[in-house]
């Protein structure tokens, strides 16, 4: 099994779409906080270390509402991480599409996530753990490698 990871990153549909590249998908789709607002396709699972806005998010999503959701504890590397960390529970393979973990703006912050650089420590001393992550873009592509159709 494998699990796509949606991030906010403003890269999220450019990620999508070369993704398709690789192949029709067939594995979970996970969505990290806002990501399931906008996200207009079937998703699986949920995550957030945010909680107190979830109820909102949910609430304000035009899709599916039979997918679980998880309020992760805090991880130290974002609630993209806790999603990833979720997702390897379900799937053997995880990429990740709109998490480059950059300062590129979000869906609904164009002027960028300043906070990017905080997070990079976590990923760095977890990257053993992540051996079946790869990323579509940005630092985390760079740092964990890209998918590609073998991969897969």
């Amino acid at each position: 099994m494998k699990a796509a990871v949606l991030g906010s990153a403003d890269c999220l549909a450019d990620d999508l779409m070369r993704l398709a590249d690789l192949g029709p998908w067939d594995g979970l789709v996970v969505v990290v906080n806002e990501t399931g607002v906008f996200y207009p396709h079937d998703i699986d699972v949920w995550v957030t270390m945010h909680g107190e806005k979830l109820d909102w998010w949910r609430s304000h999503r035009t899709g599916n509402d039979d997918h679980e959701a998880i309020v992760a504890p805090e991880c130290g590397g974002s609630s993209g991480a806790a999603a990833v960390l979720e997702a390897l529970k379900l799937a053997d393979k995880v990429v990740l599409c709109g998490m480059p973990m950059d300062k590129r703006p979000h869906l609904r912050r164009p002027g960028g996530w300043l906070p990017a650089d905080s997070h990079h420590g976590w990923w760095e001393q977890n990257k053993d753990q992540l051996v079946n992550v790869r990323s579509m873009s940005g630092w985390t592509r760079e740092l964990l490698g890209a998918p590609t159709k073998e991969w897969l």
